[in-house]
């Protein structure tokens, strides 16, 4: 009941409907050796529109260098309705490095959207802005109205904020 990790899955399943339980990421974590991992932490926060969205860090393997491979850790983000199990989005993935990214925290903003708290493997701290449409339904399970990710930013090895991605739009 609830969210659980099952072998590479992040699970959800809902208390008050047994029946209803589903894998929120499509993303499938790996070891360096490119074995099956599994997902490295988790966060969710209910939205005001009533559905969930769940942040979850996983590993897969990257080329680092030219002939150079390490399993290198993403956040990635998913809404679903809690009552139908149904998703509000496709799996988003949050980051894209080259060094392991931590999730910190989820928490909502405003009626429909979330935002994410990342750190790195060397201290530096970022919010990843999720912005859903309003208007979107608890009962929908497509992205037909898109959403938005906006002002990303990471702290430089200086500590100065650096906007790395002013504005991204997704969608269907």
């Amino acid at each position: 009941v609830g969210l659980h990790t099952h072998g590479a899955d992040l699970m959800w399943c809902s208390s008050e409907d047994p029946t209803i339980s589903v894998v929120l990421n499509d993303t499938k974590p790996q070891n360096n050796n490119g074995s099956p991992g599994q997902v490295n932490g988790y966060y969710f926060t209910e939205l005001a529109n009533g559905n969930m969205a769940v942040s979850w860090a996983a590993a897969v393997v990257k080329e680092i260098a030219p002939g150079q491979t390490d399993g290198i850790q993403d956040v990635y983000a998913r809404v679903f309705n809690p009552k139908t199990g149904a998703f509000i989005t496709d799996e988003i993935k949050l980051t894209n490095s080259l060094t392991t990214e931590y999730v910190e925290g989820i928490h909502p903003s405003g009626n429909s959207g979330f935002v994410v708290n990342v750190s790195d493997n060397s201290g530096h701290e970022s919010s990843v802005d999720v912005n859903l449409p309003s208007t979107a339904p608890i009962t929908t399970g497509d992205l037909s109205q898109g959403f938005k990710v906006t002002d990303f930013a990471v702290q430089d090895e200086h500590g100065n904020w650096v906007n790395t991605i002013e504005s991204v739009v997704f969608s269907s």
